[in-house]
């Protein structure tokens, strides 16, 4: 008795995240392929990670196990776990058509259910707009804190507590890494406590920016601790209420005199 996965052809999840992003290249925004490679970006190191190197093996399980491993990994919003899975749902639909995987496994990829009220707030900032900031940021603020805040949370999807909780020693220039530690005994935490430690993987350009806010914008600041935060006021460590109002700040129209 033969199954639909007897008809299905080898390919490693690498090799088949390149063929769907070079097809999205042909069809959508630059943007928006920029999105959807973040969102595969997890999945194909928690594939290398499980030992799975045919796509084809694939089951629902596995995508639920997924799911489950990328909520506990670190202190994503609920947002954007949601935008990746729906990413990765996409990615599967795709899969599918060239014979990857079966052709109904995308359905069995579970969004997980986020308040009307909270997908709002996040779905009013656009990847383009996004984009349209950093490039300004780029030009008329380089290296400012409110360049390294903005660039930070969109390329990493951290929550606003991980964010305040960086220190420079935190930033991995040479790795290309932020690593996230949960410090309640030093005035810090993480949501998902000692679970969410973990190095975020951050592209070359972030890490240019953050070693030039740090050698040349950063206030040279020490807190109570003797940590030294990343992100600093003149004497202090930036708070989540003064890291929050650089972000409503800089995504606001009248920011680049609109």
């Amino acid at each position: 008795m033969t199954s639909d996965r007897d008809n299905l052809d080898p390919i490693e999840p690498s090799t088949a995240r390149d063929l769907f992003l070079e097809h999205k290249a042909t069809e959508c925004a630059n943007s928006t392929v920029r999105n959807y490679r973040y969102a595969l970006k997890s999945f194909v190191t928690w594939c290398e990670k499980e030992d799975i190197d045919n796509l084809n093996a694939l089951t629902g399980r596995h995508l639920h196990q997924f799911r489950v491993w990328r909520k506990n990994d670190g202190d994503l919003a609920p947002m954007t776990l949601r935008t990746q899975m729906s990413g990765l749902r996409v990615f599967l639909q795709w899969a599918g058509s060239i014979e990857a995987v079966p052709e109904d496994l995308y359905q069995k990829v579970m969004i997980p259910r986020v308040p009307r009220e909270e997908r709002r707030r996040t779905e009013m900032l656009e990847s383009d707009r996004a984009q349209e900031i950093l490039d300004y940021l780029a030009k008329f603020h380089y290296a400012s804190i409110k360049h390294a805040v903005f660039a930070v949370f969109w390329e990493t999807g951290m929550r606003l507590g991980a964010v305040v909780s960086l220190d420079v020693g935190d930033v991995d220039l040479e790795e290309e890494v932020l690593r996230l530690a949960h410090r309640p005994d030093q005035g810090t935490t993480l949501k998902n406590g000692k679970r969410g430690e973990r190095p975020i993987a951050i592209r070359p350009q972030l890490a240019t920016l953050l070693e030039d806010y740090i050698e040349n914008t950063r206030s040279p600041v020490t807190d109570e601790y003797g940590r030294e935060p990343l992100f600093t006021a003149s004497s202090t460590r930036r708070h989540r209420t003064s890291i929050r109002r650089i972000v409503y700040r800089v995504t606001a129209p009248c920011f680049q005199g609109k």
